[in-house]
């Protein structure tokens, strides 16, 4: 209990709900791809409209 009085207001809170303050940064494979296949559709989409315009 020693360690709850040394969290903040937002920590304390979470604590009381059964949870922990954390931030999960890890990537799967299919997350690289997805953002990678969204970053070049976007570019064929650009590089075939400017022509149009």
């Amino acid at each position: 209990m020693a360690d709850i009085d040394k969290l903040n207001e937002d920590e304390r809170l979470l604590a009381e709900l059964g949870y922990k303050q954390e931030l999960n940064r890890s990537w799967s494979g299919f997350h690289n791809f997805a953002i990678s296949f969204s970053i070049i559709s976007i570019l064929a989409g650009c590089f075939t409209t400017f022509g149009v315009a």
